[in-house]
């Protein structure tokens, strides 16, 4: 059996010299062969390792996923398996072993690795303290340079690309350079190198190593980095064994075509009630004189990589009479996690109440909440109207220009800009936190409730 890439694209990635090389930007363009295929120029090494990292374990293991489809290369060439952890073992002792950092804080279990390839599939999954952090776990004493290979397809809200940043020309996405403004990949930069020094815990580019050591001196160590774009189109050997994927990707809504057959970075459905132009952000301005300040939450039960988030919102409601959204805390939380975290905005923002949702998860919320400060004002919210008749009222609210956003809320704004309850098929959390905060502080009322009011 002859192993080698595809010409094209799927050949130029596994040739780049990049200390970071990532491939995608569509779905079908052999991006998993590609990755599988990358640690088999050490294979002769017997202290080199790889590891190849999906967000979750299932992924791994699915049918025809990253283990299913090892199995049909690596045999091939001698190597022996286990399944706990899932690894492959190659005649001289090299090793590829597959594993999960489903939640931020798996990534402390590497502490002390030493990893010469570090492989992700499906970057966009991870988050971008996850990416950063196995960087520094990516070094070897076997004789291969380190490095790191990475897959991905379009995901506009991911930290690869930083929309927000871009429109204050200061963005910090790892791809931005080589996406267009209308978020399709630039042909003639894909491939292209270029390097990279966090300073601050911003990312500063350059065209060569010598200019940004120019900068910031040789101690900066910068890293190279490069995209490289790809589409079914690319693979042919696919196309030839299964005619219909292509369908399949036709098939699919605006959305998702736009994202996995066209390659779109950018493009985002957006028939929700609140309009982008209607969202006013505070940019240069100053708060006014906060006279109320709400924590919302809208909780999740469980906390896996495929749970919905835990929704935490803050707004404050200015001596002007207008709402402000202070803070978007929302991710994918234990219970324990999101009761401390929402207590923390609390006493950080002197809020006055915390608000919380209890159709899921009824007395947990306010247990969970009083658990960790039993003094804390708390009032029980419950919804008996639909998603979309809770945000046609709030939806009011940003028509008349009345709510102000303290700085961009990327993940937030595009909830409350999509939803559209005939085709959205996660939960709002981020949207749902926001409209129960903007309900209590703009529309509502607070009786059957003890509120302090700020400054009393």
């Amino acid at each position: 059996m002859e192993i080698r890439p595809q010409p094209g694209p799927q050949e130029q990635f596994l040739s780049s010299d990049a200390d970071i090389a990532i491939y995608g930007g569509a779905a079908g363009g052999g991006k998993t062969y590609a990755l599988l295929m990358e640690p088999l120029r050490n294979i002769e090494n017997s202290d080199f390792g790889a590891v190849l990292f999906r967000r979750e374990t299932t992924q791994i293991a699915n049918e025809g996923g990253l283990w299913d489809t090892s199995g049909t290369l690596y045999p091939h060439l001698g190597a022996s398996s286990i399944l706990q952890p899932y690894r492959w073992t190659f005649p001289k002792g090299a090793t590829v072993t597959m594993t999960h950092l489903q939640h931020e804080k798996d990534v402390y279990d590497w502490q002390g690795a030493q990893v010469p390839l570090i492989l992700f599939d499906e970057l966009t999954h991870f988050t971008r303290k996850q990416f950063f952090y196995m960087l520094t776990r990516n070094r070897s004493t076997c004789g291969v340079r380190p490095y790191i290979r990475a897959t991905c397809n379009p995901d506009p809200d991911s930290f690869l690309v930083d929309w927000v940043g871009r429109e204050k020309g200061n963005g910090q996405g790892l791809i931005d350079w080589w996406i267009g403004d209308d978020g399709y990949p630039i042909p003639e930069r894909s491939g292209v190198l270029r390097w990279f020094v966090n300073v601050n815990d911003t990312l500063r580019w350059a065209d060569t190593r010598e200019e940004l050591i120019g900068q910031y001196g040789a101690e900066c160590e910068p890293k190279s980095l490069t995209f490289i774009a790809s589409s079914v189109y690319d693979n042919k050997i696919l196309l030839e064994a299964d005619p219909g994927y292509l369908a399949n990707l036709k098939a699919q809504s605006m959305e998702e075509q736009m994202r996995l057959l066209h390659g779109n970075w950018k493009f985002r459905k957006e028939g929700g009630l609140i309009k982008r132009d209607q969202i006013l952000h505070l940019g240069d301005g100053k708060l006014p004189r906060l006279v109320r300040v709400v924590v919302a939450i809208d909780p999740a039960v469980t906390a896996t990589a495929t749970s919905d988030e835990c929704g935490i919102i803050v707004v404050g409601k200015g001596d002007d009479g207008r709402g402000y959204v202070l803070d978007d805390l929302s991710g994918v939380l234990t219970p324990d996690q999101w009761a401390r975290r929402a207590l923390n905005a609390y006493d950080h923002y002197q809020a006055d109440l915390i608000v919380g949702e209890v159709n899921n998860g009824g007395d947990l919320v306010e247990r969970n909440i009083r658990f960790v400060d039993s003094t804390v004002n708390f009032k029980a919210v419950r919804a008996s109207r639909g998603k979309a008749i809770r945000l046609e009222p709030v939806a009011a609210l940003y028509e008349r220009h009345q709510i102000t956003h303290a700085k961009y809320f990327d993940k937030l704004e595009s909830q409350l800009c999509s939803y559209d309850p005939e085709t959205f098929d996660k939960s709002p959390d981020r949207m749902d936190a926001a409209v129960w905060a903007l309900t209590e502080l703009m529309l509502g009322d607070s009786r059957g409730s003890t509120i302090k009011l700020r400054g009393t």
